[in-house]
């Protein structure tokens, strides 16, 4: 909203605001102290990395991310609503090949459904 307010020539300043009280609790409540996320997931290193400010080491999140995802030996680990944040942080970071990994065949994968002969987003991995 700050950024929208600047480029309508309006003042920005209590949305910024806003937006450091917010990212400053998250980083109480969720970043621990050595620079991780208290639930180390795809999911919560995609989100955090992605919310900007939310984290301020970035490049240090998108190493946890890589690390995570490599852990999860490159299968996706999250929800539906979690992919396109872990594939968007990913590449954002000069990661492409890591997310060009993603789309594994076997369970639980983008692709798996499809070799299961889904023609429809299923509810479930499996």
């Amino acid at each position: 909203m700050a950024l929208a307010a600047e480029v309508l020539g309006l003042d920005g300043g209590a949305f910024a605001a806003l937006a450091e009280r917010a990212a400053a609790r998250f980083r109480a409540e969720f970043v621990t102290p050595n620079g991780g996320l208290a639930f180390p997931s795809q999911t919560a290193y995609a989100l955090a990395f992605g919310a900007g400010p939310a984290v301020p080491e970035q490049r240090a999140n998108a190493g946890r991310l890589l690390a995570q995802v490599a852990a999860d030996v490159y299968h996706i680990a999250t929800g539906f609503l979690g992919i396109a944040f872990v594939t968007d942080a990913l590449t954002s970071s000069g990661e492409r090949a890591t997310a060009y990994e993603l789309p594994q065949r076997e369970n639980p994968s983008r692709l798996y459904p499809v070799t299961m002969g889904a023609t429809t987003i299923w509810e479930r991995w499996d």
